[in-house]
Order: structure tokens, then C-alpha cells, then sequence
């Protein structure tokens, strides 16, 4: 078992593990670099990347190639700017604000995305097809899911949220859990 943890990357990385459960910590990367993670592939492999809840730190791209067994984390939830973001089955791209870094993934049995309290705008064109759990946060969000991969699980939380829902090919469920939503 191995814990390793990126506090900030000014050239290009790569971390790959070993046999044993491995976590690995992302909670900064300099701009215009790339951090590769690479886990041993054994059941409880993490990554998770945050710096107390913001994703500010994280300027450059992150890939994580997943054996299969790996749970990725994302959290911005502490992050009280609004947020633009899409996610698709092997990427989570920013384009509000543009200097956080894309994370790309494969090979993932679990995808967690926690946003701040901005007001944040989601787009889901696709999902892993593993279990993707997506916390919106807690100002007034924008979430459409054009597409899941994978069961979803959306949960809106406090403020007025709108959900909307172009289509779903697996299992799919919102919670209101909190606020005045729109569906």
C-alpha cells in the first residue's frame, strides 16, 4: 500500500504503483504540464485530486489510467466562484475558469465530481461506464446530461437548480436535496 502526494508539479510526471491498494493525492500541478498516475490495478486504488476542496491549483492536466478497480475524486466544493465545466466518459474539462487543468481517465470503477457554491454550469455528455456520483453544488446550477455511460447518481443540493435531461442509456437518479429545483 502506497500514499503519494502531488503538492504542486512544475514539469511533466509519472506515478505508477504497485501491488496493494494505492492512493494517490493531486493537489497541484503547474501550468502547461502533465501529471500521468498510473495505479498497481488492485481493488481500493484511489486518486484524488484537491487541495482542500479547490481545484485552483491544479493548472495542468492530469491523466489517470485506471486498472479497472480505481475510484477517481474530484472536489471543487469549497470553491465559491461559478464554475463551467463538461464531462464526458474519459475527460473533465473547465472552460470556466480556463487555468484549471483538463483531467482525462480510463479504466475507472468509480467517478466522484463535487462542485462549490458558485452557481456552476455541468455539462454531461457522457459517464464511465462504472458508477459516477456528481454533487452540483450548492449555489444555483445549471446540470444537462445529454448522455450516461454508466449509473449516475445527481445530487443538486441547496439553491435553485435546473436539470436537464436529454437522454439516458443506464441507470439514472437526481436528488433534490435542497432548494427550488427545476426538472
Amino acid at each position: 500500500e502506497d500514499t503519494i502526494t502531488v503538492q504542486n508539479s512544475r514539469d511533466a510526471l509519472n506515478i505508477s504503483g504497485n501491488a496493494g491498494s494505492d492512493t494517490v493525492n493531486v493537489e497541484g500541478t503547474g501550468a502547461g504540464t502533465l501529471t500521468t498516475i498510473t495505479p498497481g490495478g488492485d481493488a481500493g486504488d484511489a486518486v484524488n485530486i484537491t487541495n482542500g476542496g479547490v481545484l485552483s491549483a491544479v493548472n495542468g492536466n492530469v491523466t489517470v489510467v485506471g486498472g479497472g478497480t480505481t475510484a477517481l475524486t474530484v472536489d471543487d466544493s469549497a470553491n465559491s466562484s461559478a464554475t463551467t465545466s463538461t464531462l464526458t466518459a474519459t475527460d473533465l474539462t473547465f472552460s470556466v475558469p480556463a487555468t484549471i487543468g483538463d483531467i482525462h481517465f480510463s479504466g475507472l470503477a468509480s467517478f466522484e465530481l463535487s462542485l462549490g457554491s458558485g452557481g456552476n454550469t455541468l455539462g454531461i455528455n457522457n459517464t464511465i461506464s462504472g458508477v459516477s456520483t456528481i454533487h452540483s453544488g450548492t449555489g444555483n446550477d445549471t446540470v444537462t446530461i445529454a448522455a450516461t455511460g454508466g449509473p449516475l447518481t445527481l445530487n443538486t443540493q441547496a439553491g435553485n437548480d435546473t436539470v436537464n435531461i436529454q437522454g439516458i442509456s443506464a441507470p439514472a437518479s437526481v436528488n433534490n436535496t435542497g432548494g427550488s429545483d427545476i426538472f
